[in-house]
């Protein structure tokens, strides 16, 4: 799934702009210090004061815009071209700025547009400079340069953040955190400054894949609001899935934990859980963050946000799985086993007869075939197939009476079943089964 709110930003050195005409390459030292809207991209630019010199770049998206630096100059000018024909371009500012907006595309169609900047005839001779292109694609985009907003959807934030307008979301609260989740090789954060804000610098740290807390400054300021600040750079990281957490550590009257956007360095606008480099490796920061910057270098180990690798976590449910499946396997074979030899016992169980009386098998027949099994065997078997068991003998109550060759009815024999007990009548007297144990299976 790809992160809508994020743009691709483009360096003016990139050979997918196509220039023509005269332009000059410029490093950005001598601009650095210039405004208050912070270092140019790269500390590169490309100017040129002669008239119908363009550049034109190809991309596919629904917004973009051309970024470059002012002279403190009032007559230089400029066409802004969009798919072939010239639309209204930014006004501009006579004073010293770097990451001033000459020329902005928004509401386009999603689709592959070419845009491009034409620079008109200058009669001081001063040039226009431009720096950068930022687009916002809409299909998806790999190992660029992405810029990810203050909203992304990989950026959550705990208790304690506020808003500056639509600029940057800040904190003054010791404690407060945001967590964010990215591909890439390198990250920077970028933060603003509010004049109105505590001036003395604050501390805050940054924690990369789960290693060591990293310290880092937020510089403070003065009168003067600032716009585009890096406070700190990660570099060195292999592309695949990383979490950054910061943390402000200051409180009172201290510079508060600006979050105005992350650069990810060979990037994309996939979000972070679903890339299709995903796997996110134990990168330890080896410096201190000192006067706004730091640069950390990973390690070689490996595991999802910093903890426990997806393999293992995958390997670990399966094995518990297999033991289960083992354990149910054992338990019901000796269950099984029981269940049998119980039965067996069950089956082979010969009922001693009282040597005075005649045996209750032999109520109802003349002559009691040798062996033959009780009725009350027959309940008995019963009995354990419903999950009760019995065993021991039967006591005659009675031995006087001789043995009736008239079947027994319903009026002279029944056997009812009493918890604990197997009582029968027969003519009129009781024959008792008590078991010396009963037990459920």
């Amino acid at each position: 799934m790809t992160e809508s709110t994020r743009w691709i930003a483009i360096d003016d050195r990139d050979l997918r702009i196509q220039y023509s005409g005269s332009w000059d390459a410029d490093i950005g030292g001598s601009w650095n210090t210039r405004g208050n809207f912070g270092e140019t991209y790269l500390n590169t630019l490309q100017g040129s004061s002669r008239n119908q010199s363009s550049l034109s770049f190809r991309f596919v998206g629904d917004a973009a815009r051309m970024i470059g630096s002012n002279e403190a100059i009032v007559d230089i000018d400029w066409d802004c071209i969009l798919d072939g024909t010239t639309v209204l371009r930014e006004e501009y500012n006579p004073i010293f700025q770097n990451n001033w907006v000459f020329c902005s595309f928004s509401n386009l169609v999603a689709g592959e547009h070419t845009i491009g900047l034409q620079v008109k005839t200058s009669q001081t001779e001063k040039s226009l400079w431009f720096d950068q292109i930022q687009y916002r694609p809409t299909g998806v985009e790999e190992n660029e340069v992405v810029i990810a907003t203050r909203d992304d959807a990989d950026l959550e934030y705990s208790s304690g953040w506020q808003s500056f307008s639509s600029t940057a979301h800040y904190t003054r609260l010791r404690g407060s955190t945001a967590t964010f989740r990215f591909i890439g090789t390198g990250v920077s954060l970028w933060g603003v400054y509010q004049q109105e804000l505590p001036r003395n610098p604050g501390n805050a740290t940054y924690t990369l894949d789960g290693g060591s807390p990293v310290n880092f400054t937020i510089p403070g300021g003065e009168d003067t609001s600032h716009s585009n600040r890096k406070i700190f750079e990660i570099t060195g990281l292999p592309r695949v899935a990383h979490t950054i957490r910061l943390e402000y550590t200051s409180s009172g009257q201290r510079t508060p934990l600006v979050v105005a956007r992350f650069l990810i360095e060979g990037g994309t606008n996939l979000r972070a859980s679903t890339g299709t480099n995903g796997g996110s490796p134990t990168s330890t920061p080896v410096s201190s963050a000192t006067g706004g910057a730091a640069v950390g270098e990973p390690s070689s180990s490996s595991s999802g946000d910093g903890g426990t690798p997806v393999g293992t976590i995958v390997g670990a449910v399966i094995g518990a799985l297999a033991l289960t499946a083992i354990l149910g396997l054992a338990w019901y074979y000796f269950a099984r086993r029981r269940r049998l030899r119980l039965q067996e016992g069950i089956s082979s169980t010969q009922f001693r007869i009282p040597p005075d009386g005649p045996s209750m098998v032999a109520i109802g027949a003349a002559t009691p075939p040798p062996h033959q099994p009780h009725p009350a065997a027959q309940t008995k078997r019963s009995l354990v197939s419903s999950g009760r068991s019995f065993s021991g003998h039967f006591r005659q109550t009675s031995t006087s009476s001789p043995v009736s060759t008239v079947p027994p009815t319903a009026s002279t024999a029944q056997a009812v079943y009493r918890e604990g007990s197997l009582r029968s009548r027969v003519g009129g007297e009781d024959v008792e089964e008590r078991p010396p144990m009963y037990s459920d299976i």
